[in-house]
């Protein structure tokens, strides 16, 4: 789902909220919607009319909305709520994890997102997010292996999910540390020519606009990236 179907979602869901007013599925899907339209208060009191039924996935809906407004001890409260429930809810590990990376907590980030991918292997989010934070420790010790580790992270999580910017915004950011200016290019213009389906989305495209336009002028003609999807990259 992109950003311009979010209202048209909403309406559908809305509709079918008014049958079932009791589904912890619907409600848990409108308040991730709303949370994505910035209607962070609509979206918690859909999580709120869950949350006494002891469900994890409306604890950890919370964590994402506290995220989004900025508010990251909010939002561990929240995530670890949800696993008090159950230890094992990927999601909520996955979030914890984010919340410890953003904190530049990077050792505790990369256990947590560890965790998650025991629980499911194709968690896209702990995948692309591990990834960044090994990009994160490599940049601080110069260590090969965490970069090498955070391709494989990128290049798995673009496997199951091709659509994925963020993990072709941040396999870039690895291809131009390695001096792969083509390659790097070639990510950013992948990123740039999908359709946001996040804030998040938004906010790597926009940086993607600009790394792409700076990269392209040191990308010699006839190299691999040159050209994709019809866009001449030499100068």
């Amino acid at each position: 789902m992109t950003l311009g179907q979010d209202a048209a979602a909403l309406g559908d869901i809305d509709q079918a909220v008014k049958l079932r007013d009791q589904d912890i599925i619907l409600l848990n899907t409108r308040g991730l919607l709303l949370a994505m339209m910035k209607r962070y208060d609509e979206a918690m009191a859909d999580f709120d009319r869950v949350i006494d039924a002891k469900n994890a996935d409306a604890l950890t809906n919370r964590g994402f909305v506290f995220r989004l407004k900025g508010d990251l001890p909010g939002a561990l409260v929240e995530y670890e709520r949800a696993l008090a429930i159950n230890p094992r809810h990927a999601p909520a590990l996955s979030g914890r994890g984010v919340v410890y990376r953003l904190q530049g907590q990077h050792d505790k980030a990369i256990a947590e997102f560890d965790r998650a991918l025991a629980v499911n292997p194709r968690l896209v989010e702990a995948l692309s997010n591990r990834g960044i934070s090994l990009v994160f420790k490599g940049r601080a010790t110069e260590a090969t292996a965490d970069f090498d580790r955070a391709l494989a992270d990128f290049d798995r999580s673009i496997e199951i999910d091709a659509n994925s910017i963020e993990s072709y915004h941040s396999r870039a950011g690895i291809y131009e540390k390695l001096g792969k200016a083509d390659l790097a290019a070639a990510d950013l213009r992948r990123a740039l020519g999908l359709a946001p389906r996040s804030i998040f989305d938004v906010a790597a495209q926009a940086d993607a606009k600009r790394r792409v336009e700076r990269l392209e002028k040191s990308i010699p003609c006839g190299s691999a990236g040159a050209t994709v999807g019809g866009n001449e990259s030499c100068l």
